[in-house]
């Protein structure tokens, strides 16, 4: 993927120092410096730092670089695609929020009165949806300084990003919230995720069971090949793609009917409080109220005059020379650490045009003179086998063989991956990006057709995609011209962000099966050509299934097991006697990757379930291509806390975690190992029973 640091194409277009101040901006440094506002605005900061040489600090004068990312979330996946080319609009904003801190709640809210904006510049995304804006140093000074003059603000007024959620929940150690930034050598909090089932339940509860599964997703990935996949990046996200809903109950409405309208009075006067507007429905949200202990006596609380960077972003949508707006009232999207700022990521509107690739692509060999026609590649992953080692995709069965490869002792392996194992079974999942060659001599049209599992051909019909030009701003949708999915031959298919794409390809809607796919070529009237060679592919994106089937339970030694109840089952253990479970599980998919049962307590550090039993009775790798089910026994023990230990009566969990061995070829970690890698998209944890142990 193409890296911020090293991108053009995010640059401003006019260097920053040339930018007139506007009034907000004026007035912020005028405050700062005692020099009357009106002998600031309209001057840039070029024109300031000369006349105003060693009468204002220098540092004042400088910029810091506040760099992000604008993507659209795939509303069926979940899935961030960049949005580029897409206009930044970089706004000095100062708002009046009326807070609401709810009884008893771990998050606050802001309805904003009144808001005042100027821009400050605007930059345009690069091919990735990456951008960096310069901010002059004074207004980062000021934020900061009137944050910090303010009680718990510059705690609350920051957007919770996951790593933010996980620290509430205390699902990973505090050494691991609050590292460096940028990501350095450190410890890695992957395993953590993955053996905390329970803690992933709870990230799910808080804020979605979309961002549970990535955060488990990416975990379990970056375990299987050691190292972060991504992880890191994904920690520093928004935990909320969307603003989360105040608790506005009828007695909290009455409430705000009782008291809103006095405390606006109160503090903003009467004539100053017929310029501000509440709306209910409005609102900006959640924050973490925990991160400080505030006392508030009342559940409404005024915060005036906040000033803030924010963002709003635009975006040509529909071709008519006019941008949308795809994103906006993006209040305290940026983090004002007091080192280096970590970037933001902006989730735009549903309108917004993304692109499902970026950065660097593997090389499409077509002759424009029309040899060679037909689908080379599938998003970043060649067909055509390489010179040297492994095919990528066995032309026979359709499965990538290189990622997910089986075990043969159908163990994890410690979690490494080896190209020494067999051949991989993987099928494809995702959007998948046919790429290939369509020029043949008086070819004007033509279209993809596939036969699934053996059947009737048929063509890929109703499918539209944007592409974009390597500099351009608006994109270009590729729509079929009729039913029969029929598409025009572009006339230079090299020349887009994604050359030679012939399909973007949405295989969730379709059934899971073996897809021959070949491109059929039509004349300027649609009489058929030619054919291109049929291409194979076995496509898999249904979920595993994963069950407790049952639990028992005995006081170490016995003969015989006690079973119980996979509702709210309760052990009752004699004083100082060690107990052991008995627990039956089952798993399965489709394709097979790994299921693992994992067992863990809570609270006591002697808190700790011992698996007894053999390895292979808790976890099992697949080892050839028809292994997709199991069905095992596993065995643990539960010690007794012995004299001086803290007492382990309490909350104990089963889990079975699955995995399909699905792959999407779109990972850029993928390309990077040239498919010499484990990775996991579709599964997590499916199946749970907690138990209660007390002793008699």
């Amino acid at each position: 993927m193409m890296n911020t640091e090293k991108s053009n194409a995010h640059a401003m277009r006019t260097t920053p120092d040339q930018i007139k101040l506007g009034a907000a901006q004026a007035s912020r440094l005028s405050k700062m410096t005692g020099f009357p506002a009106h002998e600031l605005q309209g001057k840039t900061v070029a024109d300031l730092s000369d006349s105003l040489k060693w009468k204002i600090p220098p540092d004042l004068f400088l910029f810091k670089r506040v760099c992000g990312r604008v993507v659209k979330a795939d509303p069926a996946t979940g899935v961030d695609y960049p949005v580029p080319f897409a206009t930044v609009h970089i706004m000095d904003t100062d708002c009046s929020f009326l807070g609401l801190f709810p009884a008893e709640s771990p998050w606050a809210w802001l309805f904003p009165l009144h808001c005042h904006q100027e821009e400050i510049g605007h930059v345009k995304t690069d091919a990735c949806g990456n951008f960096c804006a310069w901010i002059p140093a004074f207004e980062i000074d000021w934020i900061r300084r009137w944050r910090l003059e303010r009680h718990c603000l510059p705690d609350i007024l920051v957007k919770p990003n996951i790593r933010d959620i996980l620290e509430h929940l205390k699902v990973i150690p505090p050494e691991l919230v609050h590292g460096p930034f940028p990501p350095g050598p450190g410890p890695d909090p992957a395993p953590y995720l993955v053996g905390n089932p329970g803690g992933m339940r709870r990230v799910e509860a808080l804020a979605g069971r979309a961002t549970a599964l990535k955060l488990q997703a990416a975990a379990q990935s970056g375990m299987l090949n050691q190292r972060r996949m991504g992880l890191t990046e994904l920690l520093d996200q928004p935990a909320f793609q969307s603003p989360l809903p105040p608790p506005l109950s009828r007695s909290l409405q009455e409430q705000y009917r009782k008291e809103a309208a006095s405390v606006s009075t109160r503090y903003l006067g009467g004539d100053a409080g017929s310029a501000y507007k509440l709306d209910l429905h409005r609102y900006v949200g959640p924050f973490p109220r925990w991160k400080c202990h505030w006392e508030i006596h009342s559940e409404w609380e005024p915060i005036l005059d906040v000033p803030d960077i924010t963002f709003t972003v635009t975006q040509d949508v529909n071709g008519d020379g006019n941008e949308e707006t795809i994103y906006s009232e993006g209040f305290f999207d940026v983090r004002w650490n007091a080192g280096d700022i970590p970037p933001v990521t902006l989730h735009a509107s549903q309108i917004a045009v993304a692109s499902p690739l970026c950065g660097q692509l593997p090389d499409i060999g077509c002759q424009e003179t029309g040899a060679g026609a037909g689908i080379k590649g599938v998003s970043l992953m060649q067909l055509e086998p390489p010179a040297v080692g492994d095919a990528y995709v066995d032309a026979s069965t359709g499965f990538a063989v290189r990622p997910n490869r089986p075990h043969a002792d159908g163990l994890l392996h410690g979690s490494v991956f080896s190209a020494a194992d067999p051949l991989a079974t993987a099928p494809f999942c995702g959007a998948l990006l046919l790429r290939g060659c369509n020029h043949v001599p008086g070819a004007a049209f033509y279209r993809v057709l596939y036969r699934r599992n053996g059947g009737t051909e048929v063509p890929f019909v109703n499918h539209s995609w944007p592409i974009f030009r390597p500099l351009s701003s608006t994109p270009t949708w590729i729509n079929p011209v009729d039913g029969n999915g029929w598409y025009p031959v572009l006339p230079d298919p090299a020349n887009w962000l994604i050359p030679y794409l012939l399909l973007a390809w949405p295989s969730a809607q379709y059934q899971p099966g073996v897809y021959d796919i070949r491109v059929e070529l039509a004349d300027g009237g649609k009489a058929h050509l030619a054919y291109s060679a049929p291409v194979r592919l076995n496509v898999d994106n249904a979920g595993p299934a994963a069950a407790i089937t049952g639990l028992s339970w005995r006081v170490e030694g016995a003969s015989g097991w006690t079973p119980l109840s996979l509702q709210c089952p309760v052990v009752r253990r004699p004083a100082g006697a060690n107990v052991e479970f008995q627990v039956a599980w089952q798993a399965s998919a489709s394709h097979l990757l790994y299921t693992q049962l994992t067992a863990g307590g809570c609270g006591s550090s002697s808190a700790v379930l011992n698996l007894t039993s053999a390895p292979a009775s808790a976890e099992h790798w697949y080892s050839d291509e028809l292994d997709n089910a199991v069905a095992n026994s596993a065995a643990y023990k539960l010690n007794f806390p012995s004299a001086g230990q803290p007492d382990n009566q309490g909350a104990y969990a089963f889990y079975v975690n699955v995995y399909s061995r699905a792959i999407d070829p779109s990972h850029a970690a993928g390309y990077v190992d040239d498919w010499q890698y484990n990775a996991v998209w579709i599964g997590g944890t499916l199946s749970a029973v907690q138990v209660a142990v007390v002793n008699l």
